[in-house]
């Protein structure tokens, strides 16, 4: 198994096991606090992703630097004195967004439209999730230090670990303790900060070894000052166009309401982290492909991350999208939430597929250094997006809000997509439209479409299980099978298991 391999699988396993902490810890949320409490959550949540994405810009430059100066081990100085640096500034950064959200809770508790949680408990848990949001920064770069170094088994251990530690132990004590907001909230402190020590630890540990300590530079810093701007003036765009919905949403609809809303996020949601271990695992190796001399080697891994990422997305995006309601009643068994959750849940996975799709583009654009289209592109769809979002949610509701997401989406892949091909791949676009991405996605809707007009209605919990397990199951082989670079794989997998059998026993030994 090579290292891409190695890497790929274990980001996809451990995005799927937190994937599977978080929806099976929501409904127990719900249960011990309620859907209001729930859908407070669901506002602190979106604020925590909005400040993660915005230190994004940094990550990547982590990332790409730290992957480009560990190749040689004449650049370990460079890196350990490059991560020190920009350690710095993440803990700088995490203080300047923290601080003023603790300072301000008292003001920021006006915001949302609670009928049941009192002024003081929003206050207070405002101030505790500022004190998160301070820890997050850091934690970022921990974690885009050892993806540069390309240990993400590691980083996928660490991750995995911290969120069966925060999930199980919020559910134990809300069970046990106090089944209150100030609980749950306490201990995602607690949790945060220790995943963010051991994250550390191990980020320094596998960093390239030298004679001196790592000091900070800033000649280090301003090498890569005009990429780490550029991404992160994208990036903070990219926060309005991500979270937009949830924070102008938080305010438009009842809280309650918006509780429902964050249910379907959630459960679309699960696709996200399909989604970001592509970038993760493909980012560091383009950046090293980046010469022309290497030009043909790039874009048979392009070609082959791109088909590695249709064949992770589309199965599932489908599949959840077609049987949305199944999934939701499966989930949170509560007929009303499927009801009323089941179309949203359905729009916003297709946004974020559409989403992902995106994101082996992206990568290729990080590699080469090119952000400036990013900016452009997120600018624009901003000025777009936050109007129409208060006209689509004034008439319909969540369910507009959700289209309009699927629409952005789709122009990017429309309009950067094709663009990002003639400048950097020239002449393969006709290949990723048909061949990396159309040739899944049509295997997959044939196959859950025919599902879907077939399953009748009815069903009882355990035979929508085995539907939804078995539809997705074929979806995925359909998929697989249809693509050039997955079947490649099968197929020398099988070759390779049928010679290992073939071979005389003393000989395997």
């Amino acid at each position: 198994m090579t290292r891409i391999h190695r890497n790929l699988a274990a980001n996809l396993a451990g995005r799927a096991a937190i994937a599977v902490i978080g929806i099976v810890s929501v409904p127990f949320y719900v249960h011990f606090l309620g859907i209001e409490a729930y859908g407070l959550l669901g506002v602190f949540a979106a604020l925590q992703t909005a400040f993660a994405i915005l230190g994004n810009g940094l990550t990547s430059t982590m990332i790409r630097e730290i992957a480009r100066l560990s190749e040689s081990p004449d650049d370990a100085q460079d890196a350990r004195n490059f991560a020190r640096s920009l350690e710095i500034v993440h803990w700088a950064l995490g203080l300047l967004i923290g601080v003023p959200i603790v300072a301000l809770s008292p003001i920021l508790a006006h915001w949302v439209n609670a009928r049941t949680l009192g002024y003081g408990t929003i206050a207070h848990a405002m101030m505790v999730v500022g004190a998160v949001i301070a820890l997050q920064s850091p934690q970022s770069l921990y974690d885009g230090g050892l993806v540069g170094l390309q240990r993400q088994v590691v980083n996928n251990a660490i991750s995995v670990g911290a969120a069966l530690f925060r999930s199980l132990g919020a559910l134990l004590l809300l069970r046990f303790v106090a089944p209150t907001l100030g609980v749950f909230l306490a201990w995602q402190l607690i949790s945060t900060s220790v995943q963010l020590t051991v994250s550390g630890f191990a980020m320094w540990h596998y960093l390239p070894k030298s004679a001196s300590s790592p000091k900070f530079s800033l000649a280090s810093l301003q090498q890569v000052s005009r990429f780490a701007a550029g991404v992160s003036a994208t990036t903070a765009l990219t926060l309005g166009l991500t979270q937009g919905d949830k924070i102008i949403l938080s305010r438009l609809l009842p809280l309650e309401v918006f509780g429902l809303y964050m249910i379907a996020t959630a459960a679309a949601s699960g696709l996200q982290y399909l989604i970001s271990p592509i970038v993760l695992v493909f980012l560091p190796r383009f950046s090293q492909l980046t010469t022309p001399e290497r030009e043909s080697e790039l874009r048979v891994l392009y070609h082959r991350a791109a088909q590695t990422a249709s064949v992770i997305i589309l199965p599932a995006t489908v599949v959840f999208a077609l049987f949305s309601r199944e999934v939701l009643l499966l989930w949170t068994r509560n007929p009303t939430i499927a009801a009323n959750a089941h179309l949203t849940a359905s729009l916003l996975a297709i946004a974020i597929a559409l989403n992902g799709l995106y994101h082996v583009p992206y990568a290729l654009q990080l590699a080469f250094g090119w952000t400036r289209i990013g900016f452009h592109w997120n600018l624009v769809a901003l000025a777009f997006m936050v109007p129409l979002l208060f006209v689509a949610t004034g008439r319909w509701g969540q369910t507009g809000a959700a289209a309009l997401l699927v629409a952005l989406n789709a122009a990017c892949l429309l309009i950067i997509v094709p663009l990002t091909h003639r400048r950097l791949l020239p002449g393969e676009l006709g290949r990723w439209f048909a061949i990396d991405t159309g040739v899944p996605l049509t295997s997959s809707m044939l196959i859950a479409g025919v599902s879907r007009a077939v399953t009748r209605t009815g069903l009882s919990s355990l035979q929508m299980l085995a539907v939804v397990v078995g539809v997705s199951f074929a979806t995925l082989l359909a998929a697989s099978f249809s693509t050039p670079t997955i079947r490649a794989w099968i197929a020398n997998a099988w070759r390779v298991r049928a010679a290992s059998e073939a071979m005389p026993a003393s000989l395997r030994r």
